[in-house]
């Protein structure tokens, strides 16, 4: 779900304002990375840490693999 609201909300309809039209912001990956991040936040300071510390392994390992992704799909000149 959160891939999904990254995609729609950077590359799709392009509703960043103009303040944050900088590299967290823009990148999908990092978007997507520091999204995940607050929500483990939120799951920590609910007290849930097993959630949030599940949350911040899933971030890592989804910006490692549309990390992956994106180099084997670019194509090189």
């Amino acid at each position: 779900m959160v891939n999904w609201a990254v995609w729609y909300t950077v590359d799709r309809k392009d509703l960043v304002p103009g303040c944050l039209r900088y590299r967290p912001f823009t990148c999908r990956i990092c978007a997507t990375f520091w999204v995940l991040l607050a929500v483990g936040g939120g799951f920590a300071a609910a007290g849930w840490y097993i959630a949030a510390g599940g949350t911040a392994v899933m971030a890592a390992l989804n910006a490692i693999a549309m990390k992956i992704h994106q180099k084997k799909n670019t194509i090189t000149l």
